[in-house]
């Protein structure tokens, strides 16, 4: 009997080389792979005159040129790896300055706690109190967890950046008065290339806003604190104003803005 389990429950891994071809689904290879096409385009456009689709591989012309491919890729890591992600963010910075929020409204403490949400901080909180190592653990994990997404959410942001202004430079290349470059050739003319161009940034200025601006992270299901800290909440209220329905609570608050307003 061989030593390998061969049953159904087996751990099978594909093979080293075709491991690989799971990346394909992965946007941010993709955009990997595309930002390096882009960028060769635009260099071999310089270079020959044309771009990746009239490029014919020789070796030995190439080795002519070693010069030049070495600035190439110097100047492609300096632009991707300080020039584009600094750009990005002085437009962030910038974003953030408009008059309205560009992120997704958060939950309301009286929605979350309808939902049996607590903060990330009040369920620390709670297991330091009860000195409950369980807990602790959970909490270590949804911070590892929302650490990784939101690093998920900048490398993805970076490379769209990247590519999008990428493919802006090879669309508008422009080399000894003739474009020649790959999207410049490929790129429909007229009203369809205006649509496409325009429905292009549209899509890519949505995902840039979901990556810049994602919705709040911190809030974490668990029903049980989260009725104990609204019954808290609700005692509080009581105590304060005399009221325990939430939307009467809104509703006077409002009176008193409304009448220090009229005063």
């Amino acid at each position: 009997m061989s030593d390998q389990d061969d049953g159904p429950g087996a751990d099978k891994k594909l093979p080293e080389g075709l491991q690989y071809l799971s990346k394909v689904w992965e946007p941010v290879w993709f955009l990997r792979i595309a930002c390096v096409l882009l960028f060769a385009d635009i260099a071999l456009a310089n270079l020959t005159g044309g771009g990746l689709l009239r490029w014919e591989f020789d070796l030995p012309a190439l080795m002519n040129h070693a010069g030049y491919l070495a600035a190439s890729l110097l100047i492609f890591c300096l632009i991707m790896s300080l020039g584009l992600p600094c750009l990005a963010l002085c437009i962030q910075w910038m974003l953030t300055w408009l008059p309205i929020s560009l992120s997704k409204p958060s939950l309301t403490t009286d929605e979350a706690r309808s939902l049996g949400l607590v903060t990330l901080t009040e369920l620390r909180d709670h297991a330091y109190a009860e000195q409950n190592q369980f807990v602790l653990n959970i909490v270590k994990l949804y911070e590892a967890r929302f650490k990784a997404e939101l690093a998920g959410d900048r490398e993805l942001a970076s490379l769209l950046f990247g590519f999008t202004a990428l493919a802006l430079a090879d669309l508008c290349w422009d080399v000894g008065g003739t474009a020649k470059t790959l999207l410049a050739t490929i790129w429909p003319s007229g009203q369809l290339g205006m649509a496409i161009f325009a429905g292009s940034l549209l899509v890519i200025g949505i995902l840039l806003r979901e990556c810049w601006f994602p919705p709040s992270r911190n809030w974490v299901r668990f029903p049980l604190l989260a009725r104990a800290l609204a019954d808290k909440e609700a005692a509080r209220r009581r105590e304060v104003y005399g009221e325990t329905d939430v939307p009467a609570y809104r509703r006077q608050l409002s009176t008193q803005f409304r009448d220090r307003s009229n005063s």
